[in-house]
């Protein structure tokens, strides 16, 4: 048999890629369907798809899908085929919509798989998947299964270039980074005197490699009314987090400033959210003060780029801390301030202790 008489079955690499990647997606979502539901509400799609359970069944839709992809002949296949190139150009237009959103957006079409703020390498990356669609649809005609090709054994040189491709394809995907700003700008309240409120509302602090600056006049919507950051900054301390409902990095962040305001009831915690949400919404965090960003006052002043990010107000006017983006860099910076403030308050306790 000649080489150019395979060619024609390493098409159906372009296939087994697709079944491999809507195949993992499938099962990562199955694992996670916080991360999807996210992906619904940051992607602002209609609230019906929520309540008639789509992100749960979104991930065995993609396993189903991967199987058929791989399993059925001609002409089920060429069905499969044809969903697959509908669900990647359907994806496509979601995050290519997603980029002229007023806020960044987590992208989560393949799960925690993919996760990260889109970006104009999510479109290169969807494009792939729809280049690789119509390669599979015209690959379906042919007629045959993708596994009853695979182990038809002279064929088998072709797993060669599906391999490299499906390294390169999992990078783009993994998109080598989580996509999210991970700024590590310390609280101001490392090095604090032994004052159980000197850990970010004294003049005394610190200021190390941090130069502190006056809490800018911004403006959030809280659900009594407006909520101005250096009015309430005038009587204690704050932990401010910038976050989108539903976002699985921004949920584990809410986790611990859920934590953390049960620990240190004398630092104010606010949440502001990217889109508005109502007071029984089941995504809000308990036990925090919870704010909107209307007008987008609170991004433009801060300059933020990614959601979660997280900055701490002094209670004399001045920034302690922040702001940090990213997961991994908020629950972090929170870590630290908690770790700051038990100093703080331990250092205060040791005089009276002697």
């Amino acid at each position: 048999m000649s080489d150019a008489s395979l060619l024609p079955d390493a098409a159906a690499g372009a296939g087994l890629l697709l079944a491999a990647v809507y195949g993992t997606s499938g099962l990562t979502k199955l694992r996670d369907v916080q991360s999807t539901e996210s992906a619904f509400h940051q992607l602002r799609l209609p609230h019906w798809m929520v309540r008639m359970q789509g992100p749960r069944l979104l991930g065995p839709g993609e396993v189903v899908l991967a199987l058929a992809l791989l399993l059925l002949p001609s002409p089920w296949y060429g069905v499969a085929a044809v969903a697959t190139l509908l669900l990647g150009l359907l994806y496509t237009v979601l995050v290519v919509r997603a980029l002229g959103f007023d806020v960044p957006v987590t992208c989560g079409c393949f799960g925690k798989l993919g996760q990260g703020t889109i970006t104009r390498a999510t479109v290169v990356r969807n494009l792939v998947l729809v280049a690789l669609g119509l390669v599979t649809v015209v690959d379906a005609f042919r007629g045959g299964s993708i596994v009853g090709r695979l182990l038809d054994g002279p064929s088998l040189w072709w797993w060669i270039p599906v391999l490299a491709a499906g390294v390169a394809l999992t990078w783009l995907i993994g998109g080598g980074a989580e996509g999210t700003a991970t700024a590590e700008t310390r609280p101001a309240a490392a090095g604090a005197p032994h004052d159980a409120g000197a850990v970010v509302t004294t003049d005394e602090v610190e200021e190390l490699d941090y130069v502190r600056t006056p809490i800018p006049f911004v403006q959030v919507t809280g659900d009594d009314g407006p909520l101005r950051l250096r009015e309430i900054s005038q009587r204690k301390a704050w932990l401010v987090l910038w976050v989108s409902l539903g976002c699985g990095s921004c949920m584990e962040a809410l986790a611990r400033a859920e934590e953390f305001a049960r620990e240190f009831e004398h630092v104010g915690v606010l949440v502001v959210t990217t889109t508005p949400s109502a007071p029984d919404d089941p995504l809000r965090p308990s036990g925090v003060t919870v704010g909107y960003d209307e007008g987008q006052q609170m991004r433009l002043m801060f300059a933020l780029q990614a959601t979660p990010s997280a900055l701490l107000l002094g209670a004399d006017g001045l920034m302690a801390g922040g702001p940090v983006a990213g997961g991994v860099a908020v629950t972090t910076f929170i870590e630290e301030v908690a770790t700051e403030l038990r100093e703080a308050a331990g250092g205060a306790q040791d005089p009276a202790d002697g």
